[in-house]
């Protein structure tokens, strides 16, 4: 019986995609990114978490898009916060659950403007 509350299938898309070949190629595609850039002392985990929701997001439009009502479906996931929590966990796993430190701070632009 339904309680009234709107149903949030965020979840269930992110594990459907996730288990896709596109988009297993596509995580290694990303992990060989960032391995790239720890061999160049340039990793950073919010530079990780932004690819793999771009990952995510590819995946999910993905899956939506073979579905009637793929728009709707796709502007639902977008506004939930599941999709960064998941980004969060692959940056966990990649690095080991915190194991391989930040070697290059998060960018800033313009700091050179506002005197920091």
């Amino acid at each position: 019986m339904p309680s009234g509350r709107p149903i949030d299938h965020s979840a269930y898309l992110i594990r459907l995609a996730l288990q896709s070949p596109t988009t297993y190629e596509a995580r290694v595609n990303a992990d060989s990114y960032l391995i790239g850039h720890l061999e160049r002392n340039r990793f950073n985990s919010t530079r990780a978490q932004e690819i793999y929701t771009i990952v995510l997001d590819n995946a999910v439009w993905g899956i939506c898009k073979c579905v009637p009502n793929s728009r709707q479906l796709y502007r639902d996931y977008l506004k939930s916060d599941i999709r960064h929590k998941r980004a969060r966990e692959l940056v966990a796993k990649f690095t080991d659950d915190g194991r391989r430190p930040d070697q290059r701070p998060v960018r800033r632009h313009f700091r050179w403007l506002l005197g920091s």
